[in-house]
């Protein structure tokens, strides 16, 4: 993991946390702060059926972590979104206070 700290508007100071972890579905991720305030991720992966492209990340109610989620297509002819089952790489970034 990578910490750095930031200087937001004028007194606010935020650390940042990154790392990339292995997702099956979904997983609930610590990050090292204290509390998360914000987060985004991504999927490690070429684009194809099997990427899944799709990724949510937010906030967890566990202090310091995040809840990641990874989507998959039903299938070639059904886009809807369903939870992967087979794990991939999810990168992620992570602001707060350590």
């Amino acid at each position: 993991m990578v910490f750095l700290t930031k200087k937001v508007g004028f007194a606010v100071k935020l650390d940042i946390a990154e790392g990339k972890n292995s997702v099956t579905g979904s997983a609930t991720i610590a990050t090292g702060l204290k509390t998360v305030v914000g987060c985004v991720g991504g999927i490690e992966a070429d684009a194809s059926i099997d990427a899944y492209p799709g990724i949510t990340a937010k906030p967890s109610a566990t202090a310091g972590s995040i809840d990641v989620k990874v989507w998959k297509p039903t299938s070639v002819s059904n886009p809807t979104p369903i939870a992967a089952t087979i794990a991939k790489d999810a990168r992620w970034i992570a602001w707060g206070y350590k």
